[in-house]
């Protein structure tokens, strides 16, 4: 009976546990208001997933850039916030603010109005909006990460088959202080940041054609001319990607050890608590972390970021950008970024709508966001309207195994063909596309897309076919065909075969990465994904220690800037000794393979040509090399990369390339952007 009893209140206990459950799904089910969004409305939307062809990029509207015609009378206006600030005699009159050759930006749909905000939220803050929208380089590139266009450049001239580069400046830009911006600026970063070695450690290929650093003359305030020992025809082009960042001279002269007073500096030091005065001088050119550096953004940092509080950017009043009809730039007020913790509140904020506009949202997050931007048009809504955009860029990391592996057995098979082609055939990409990109990317190798003039047919379908039982075949040619009791390969020293993913929080596609552990796993190659912190991640991989390094790959629109397809220095995360011997010229670090020596030759003559055609044949056919030879593992790319943006926030084109290099959403000229006025 005592049984009989328990037994009876234990199937009550679950019963009543089982209706509670049930009964909090159903509420929950019904508050969250799944399932009422009408399938068929969500799949007639215009935004609907189309994957963006290089046809679609002649039709996007997009702004332009142009010179104030010399027969146009100089009538410029400003913002009503502005205005009031002169009227008050705190700053001088535009017309003393604006150069004498200001930039001129049409924007995509209409001029103004002035005013609002940019609301933004991110786990990061100052870096990337100074870094991303802050993209005023003395050159830039075009939405599209194509086309080089003016900017603090009004023209550039190349001569002498590149060894010479003539730099005319806007005469009368001047820094966010009032300050002039002249010549002088880029003789210091030249003479006393590039070239001092307590300042710059390595400098970067670039600035070093022919193993010498180039020469800097100052032909008058705002014309200089560079000269380098050999032809440097990607100068330009590495300039738009970051190589150049506005350096005010008189402003650092005050914190530079060759310029500044001793006492001062000790007292400075003291003061930011950092290790020295070169140290100090990295704190206050940092332009993410001062707020007292002169920029020559739209907007400025207004203080430095207290926790807790939005990070808040403020409009330049000596920005020296118009648009044709003589507005001066920017539209918005300000640029207000809320900092969380954590990811979920920045996708509950994108939901809301409550972002003007957030780029590269995660991907498993499209069908809600598609679900909402729905919702957000129906009469009484609650969110406030906006559109999900597609943008594209690079969306997958890439998988490169350690070719200088200090394990001589795993270093002997990294370094084998056979090997490589196992794993890149191994890997069910089609699955991967289905689980971590809901079948919206495209199976191909880590290469320029078809929007790309670097695009090669060959190198993006390069053992990208699944084909486990080839895989398992070329394994078994290795000689690994002894097995451990867990059915893994045995090495040559009868150890089992481990290859490791190694990751950090930073990559994401962890559910991609985890499945190509998976499938190696399948072909007898023990695999496990190991995501560790970035900063213990960047120190393996600096070591050489890693298996195989999975980050990004950034050279979908232009592979000539950014990411080397090929190991290129010390740090390389493919061949640190290769990248060693590639950076000294053959000084030190090892020699690599035959190969791997010939597409290094071919690689670094594309900087000795400056006929953009040849630039372009010649690294096709690097990148058909490492293709070929499998360097490099791709998974899944071309996927959309999600923007959300508020129906009210005008002049963002529809679709934009997005990526570090060409500084995105910063090549779209957020200085244009503007909200409509109800």
């Amino acid at each position: 009976m005592t049984f009989l009893r328990g037994l009876t209140a234990f199937l009550a206990a679950a019963l009543f546990m089982a209706a509670g459950v049930q009964l909090t799904a159903r509420a929950a089910w019904s508050l969250c208001g799944a399932g009422r969004t009408n399938l068929e409305e969500l799949r007639a939307l215009p935004t609907t997933f189309h994957r963006v062809t290089a046809e679609d990029l002649q039709k996007v509207r997009i702004h332009h850039v142009s010179e104030w015609p010399a027969d146009k009378p100089r009538v410029f206006h400003e913002s009503p916030q502005l205005a009031a600030r002169v009227a008050a005699g705190e700053l001088p009159p535009l017309e003393q603010r604006l150069p004498e050759e200001p930039l001129v930006i049409t924007p995509p749909d209409q001029c103004g109005p002035y005013g609002g905000d940019w609301v933004r939220c991110d786990t990061d803050t100052t870096r990337y909006i100074t870094h991303r929208i802050g993209y005023e380089e003395p050159v830039r590139f075009d939405p599209f990460g194509r086309d080089i266009l003016p900017n603090v450049l009004k023209k550039w001239e190349v001569a002498d088959d590149g060894r010479t580069v003539t730099l005319y400046m806007r005469r009368g830009i001047r820094w966010s202080d009032g300050a002039p911006h002249t010549a002088d600026d880029y003789v210091f970063w030249r003479n006393d940041l590039l070239l001092d070695p307590n300042v710059t450690t390595t400098l970067a290929d670039e600035f070093k054609p022919g193993g010498k650093p180039f020469e800097l003359e100052k032909i008058d305030d705002y014309t200089i001319r560079l000269r380098f020992a050999a032809p440097n025809g990607l100068f330009i082009a590495h300039v738009a990607g970051g190589a150049y960042h506005g350096c005010p001279s008189h402003y650092l002269k005050r914190f530079h050890p060759k310029y500044a007073d001793k006492a001062e500096l000790n007292r400075l030091v003291v003061k930011y608590g950092v290790a020295g005065p070169y140290q100090l001088l990295d704190r206050q050119k940092a332009f993410w972390v001062n707020s007292e550096l002169p920029q020559l953004d739209a907007w400025v940092l207004n203080e430095e970021y207290v926790p807790g509080k939005p990070t808040v950017f403020v409009r330049n009043p000596y920005y020296w950008k118009v648009d044709p009809q003589g507005n001066q730039l920017p539209y918005l007020d300000r640029i207000v970024c809320y900092v969380v913790s954590d990811k979920q509140t920045l996708y509950l904020k994108a939901m809301k709508g409550d972002l003007s506009l957030a780029t590269k949202l995660e991907l498993p997050y499209y069908p809600l966001l598609m679900e909402k931007s729905l919702l957000s048009h129906k009469p009484g809504s609650l969110i406030t309207p906006f559109r999900v955009l597609h943008w594209f860029g690079p969306d997958c990391p890439r998988l490169i195994p350690n070719l200088n592996h200090p394990d001589p057995v795993k270093n002997a098979l990294f370094n084998d063909l056979r090997f490589r082609k196992a794993l890149s055939l191994a890997i069910n990409r089609h699955e991967i596309n289905e689980v971590q990109f809901l079948g919206l990317g495209r199976e191909r190798q880590n290469t320029p897309t078809s929007r790309s003039p670097f695009y090669s047919e060959h190198a993006e379908n390069a053992y990208t076919q699944y084909d486990p039982v080839g895989a398992n075949a070329l394994l078994d040619e290795l000689g690994l065909t002894q097995r451990d009791a867990d059915g893994y390969r045995r090495r040559s020293d009868g150890q089992t075969l481990v290859v490791d993913i190694n990751s950090c929080p930073l990559t994401g596609y962890d559910d991609a990465l985890h499945l190509v552990s998976r499938f190696w796993r399948e072909v007898g190659i023990k695999s496990d994904l190991r995501i560790q912190a970035y900063e213990l991640w960047r120190e393996r991989y600096w070591a050489g220690l890693h298996d195989i390094y999975a980050w990004f790959y950034g050279g979908e629109q232009n592979p000539l800037i950014g990411d080397s397809p090929l190991p290129a220095n010390r740090y390389d995360w493919q061949a640190r000794l290769w990248g060693l011997w590639y950076e000294t010229k053959g000084e030190k670090g090892e020699k690599p393979v035959p190969e791997m020596v010939k597409a290094m030759e071919i690689w670094r003559s594309i900087g000795q040509v400056v006929d953009p055609a040849e630039q372009i044949r010649r690294c096709r056919q690097v990148l058909d090399m490492r293709a070929d030879n499998v360097w490099e593992i791709g998974l899944v790319s071309d996927a959309p990369l999600v923007t959300v943006v508020q129906d009210s926030f005008l002049n963002v084109p529809e679709t934009a390339y997005y990526d570090w290099y060409s500084r995105g959403p910063g090549n779209t000229a957020p200085e244009c952007y503007a909200i409509k006025k109800e």
